[in-house]
């Protein structure tokens, strides 16, 4: 598998300063997807936590969780049932769910994004959801 990652300046424009850094729990299975995601995430400011499933991102949240982004489909927990215990401890989190797969059965409160999802598309959707608080 080949992937480019391409930056360009004016993605620089999408870059949003906030008072503090705004904290993002990516939970993604697939390690290249998720290190990958994580270091666009980065370069647009963002400061990111890593989680390789539902179990796992549940052992990481605390609240200085400001956006929850997580792969729908995963071993152990997917990514439903992960937004859907987080809503139990903060009613409020901001959560994104991501898939690749088109068939996928979500509650329609739950935001959903069709993977690929482009860098700069994803920024401006996270700091629209993030602006929205």
């Amino acid at each position: 598998m080949v992937v480019k990652i391409c930056f360009c300046r004016k993605s620089e424009n999408l870059i949003v300063k906030y008072k503090e850094k705004k904290r993002i729990l990516l939970v993604e299975d697939d390690d290249m997807l998720r290190e990958i995601t994580a270091l666009i995430l980065r370069k647009f400011q963002f400061d990111v936590l890593e989680a390789v499933n539902g179990f796992d991102a549940l052992q990481l949240f605390d609240e200085t969780i400001d956006l929850v982004l997580t792969d729908i489909v995963m071993p152990k927990m997917d990514g439903i049932e992960l937004i859907l215990e987080l809503q139990k401890k903060d009613p409020d989190l901001k959560c994104i769910a991501i898939t690749g797969f088109s068939n996928v059965n979500v509650p329609e409160d739950i935001e959903v994004l069709q993977k690929p999802v482009g860098g700069k598309k994803l920024a401006t959707i996270l700091n629209e959801r993030l602006a929205a608080a």
